[in-house]
């Protein structure tokens, strides 16, 4: 691995740390999974670059993961918006 290539992999390094500081300390759960996805695609790279399988395989299970949570959080706040505004039914 070039000396460029390594100084990369070692930026992700410390980026995907920061990003997973920063999951762990947001106060709300949209930002959380927004931190912890850039953390997870850091996450992945550093993995695949550095060969160490572990790392990778967890972060290609978390990613989707934290979407899928994002997409329901997401859903969560219109439905309330909506309630919030008279829209919703219930039935």
């Amino acid at each position: 691995m070039s000396d460029h290539i390594l100084y990369l992999v070692i930026a992700a390094s410390w980026t995907q740390s920061v990003a997973a500081v920063a999951s762990a300390y947001s106060k709300t759960m949209i930002r959380l999974r927004i931190a912890s996805m850039i953390a997870n695609f850091l996450g992945v790279i550093v993995g695949a670059a550095s060969g160490n399988m572990a790392v990778l395989v967890r972060h290609l299970i978390l990613f989707p993961l934290d979407l899928t949570r994002l997409r329901e959080m997401r859903k969560l706040v219109a439905s309330v918006k909506r309630a919030a505004d008279g829209e919703l039914k219930v039935e």
